[in-house]
């Protein structure tokens, strides 16, 4: 089973866009089994975002199809530290530059590399 882990930013994209159907449409395409997660620190981030945001997160979340690692630290540093162990969708270039797998969204769609 694959397992996928979204920085902040691409989460509040699929949330702020409507987008978090077309995203499991492209894994079930791509991957067929998987699994979603995100920090527990997402969660505090989001938060600061958009308070509407993270109760959809929370939703999701409720409905098992994110999961939440519950690990302290920053955000970044522990995408990094996961990057062996999860394909990483995200939109931070620092990140992207330090991750083999991983999910990016383009004008139009998703792309793995």
């Amino acid at each position: 089973m694959e397992k996928i882990l979204l920085d902040t930013n691409f989460l509040v994209y699929l949330i702020k866009e409507k987008k978090f159907r077309l995203f499991e449409d492209f894994l079930d395409e791509n991957f067929g089994n998987y699994e979603i997660y995100i920090l527990e620190g997402s969660l505090g981030e989001i938060g600061n975002i958009n308070k509407r945001y993270l109760k959809a997160v929370k939703l999701l979340i409720r409905s098992n199809k994110i999961k939440v690692i519950k690990e302290k630290g920053k955000v970044d540093e522990l995408i990094i530290k996961y990057k062996d162990n999860f394909i990483i969708a995200t939109q931070d270039e620092k990140i992207l530059k330090e991750v083999k797998r991983k999910i990016i969204k383009t004008k139009k769609y998703f792309k793995l590399f």
